[in-house]
């Protein structure tokens, strides 16, 4: 990959076969004005039966006319999944630069988004205890500035290459190692959401999900996420076209302008952690009638 002088972070958009998706979000994503001084680069995910290659044909036929000469299109002949496209997309691009932004396709970003996620990557590019950057924020109430939380979202974020280093996509270590660091029930929000059911569900080989294991990975190293005060993105994927989702209202949010006025210490909030408890805890209802119903619909599926 050449060598670029952008000053921006690399952004990595990740489409498959949802066509009007794609376009909605590059449409949102060039109304963020640090995309000029940004390097793009578009996954294009191939087909998984005959049926898709129109729809996938489709897409990329979008991608090239929406972006034009400003992206660098990786086009899969095969089909990989969104896990492995991601894992390595950002292993390659986090290599070369240091740290990247990725998006999926049925994103629409604030036009402040993306510099929200470059200021935040500039802000904590040598803080150890700092893993990721959200670009989503929850259906809780707004913040007046940023905030930590445990919790990595994978919709809309950004990381650098010495938090990736940590990324451990072998299940099994994971989920030993969060048993014997007794992180289950932290992991879950104190038993509000079944993330740890979800880690287990990845070794049965019941989901495959890059994010699942990103999350466990940082929850044993006791890393952090940046938190936007109001969400820089919202999900239009919920509607049942996704592989990975149902249709659901659950995680619908608006999106604002986002302060950068960041918090004095770099620890988790706990107002926030309280109010994502008790969405996660309304939302979700028995986790013994709902839990597998939830595990395609989760946030961290993909």
């Amino acid at each position: 990959m050449p060598e670029t002088t952008y000053s921006e972070a690399p952004i990595a958009v990740f489409v498959y076969k949802r066509p009007n998706h794609a376009a909605r979000l590059i449409e949102s994503l060039l109304g963020n004005e640090p995309v000029r001084h940004s390097p793009i680069f578009v996954y294009c995910d191939g087909p998984r039966t005959p049926d898709e290659h129109h729809a996938v044909a489709e897409t990329r036929r979008v991608v090239r006319d929406r972006f034009g000469a400003r992206c660098e299109m990786v086009e899969r002949v095969a089909n990989c999944g969104l896990a492995a496209s991601i894992i390595s997309g950002v292993s390659d691009l986090v290599h070369h630069y240091g740290r990247v932004i990725v998006l999926e396709d049925d994103l629409v970003l604030h036009s402040g988004c993306i510099g929200f996620l470059n200021a935040a990557l500039r802000r904590y590019a040598d803080d150890r205890r700092v893993w990721h950057v959200n670009a989503y924020r929850y259906p809780i109430p707004r913040a007046s500035a940023p905030v930590f939380s445990r919790l990595p979202s994978s919709w809309g974020w950004a990381t650098w290459e010495r938090a990736w280093a940590g990324f451990e996509p072998d299940a099994v270590k994971l989920e030993r190692a969060v048993r014997a660091a007794g992180l289950a029930s932290h992991m879950d929000f104190g038993g509000r959401f079944p993330y740890y059911e979800m880690l287990k569900a990845q070794i049965q080989g019941r989901i495959d999900s890059w994010a699942i294991r990103w999350y466990a990975s940082v929850l044993i190293q006791r890393g952090l996420s940046v938190y936007p005060n109001v969400s820089q993105v919202m999900n239009k994927g919920m509607d049942g076209t996704g592989v990975h989702s149902g249709e659901t209202a659950d995680y619908d949010v608006e999106i604002g302008a986002a302060s950068e006025d960041w918090p004095a210490e770099v620890i988790e909030d706990q107002s926030t952690y309280l109010q994502m408890q008790a969405y996660f805890g309304n939302m979700r209802g028995s986790l013994v009638r709902r839990a597998a119903r939830r595990l395609k619909r989760a946030i961290l599926t993909g």
